[in-house]
């Protein structure tokens, strides 16, 4: 959970202080972080199990509300989970990291939202 919660405070971090809700965003960019791993997931158990694409996709079609609700109520226990008092927390631990280790968050939190697109979108163009 360590990872998890050094890309929710550094991404806080960024939104902190701009005219969006700081926990609301970070809790989207974690959720879209996630939606991206379990594309990764699904496009290399489609690569290597050789799964018809069109299956996935008829499913995925018909499915669409229940992916909706999925991925909505994923981000709403992410956001009942990032109370107030664990966010306090997580503000006081992480502003006691040296500079560079925050800076370091900032990259990885930022590598790992767009890695996982970019590796789903080459698996799916293989």
């Amino acid at each position: 959970m360590v990872l998890f919660d050094g890309l929710f405070i550094a991404s806080y971090r960024a939104y902190n202080g701009k005219n969006l809700d700081p926990k609301a965003a970070s809790v989207t960019f974690l959720a879209c972080t996630f939606v991206g791993l379990f594309s990764v997931l699904l496009a290399l158990i489609i690569r290597i199990g050789h799964i018809d694409i069109h299956l996935i996709g008829r499913f995925l079609a018909r499915n669409l509300s229940l992916i909706i609700i999925l991925v909505l109520g994923f981000t709403v226990l992410l956001y009942k989970y990032y109370s107030d008092k664990k966010v306090k927390f997580l503000m006081e631990r992480f502003d006691n990291f040296p500079l560079s280790t925050r800076r370091a968050w900032g990259f990885i939190a930022i590598i790992s939202f767009i890695i996982p697109w970019v590796v789903f979108s080459i698996l799916l163009s293989i």
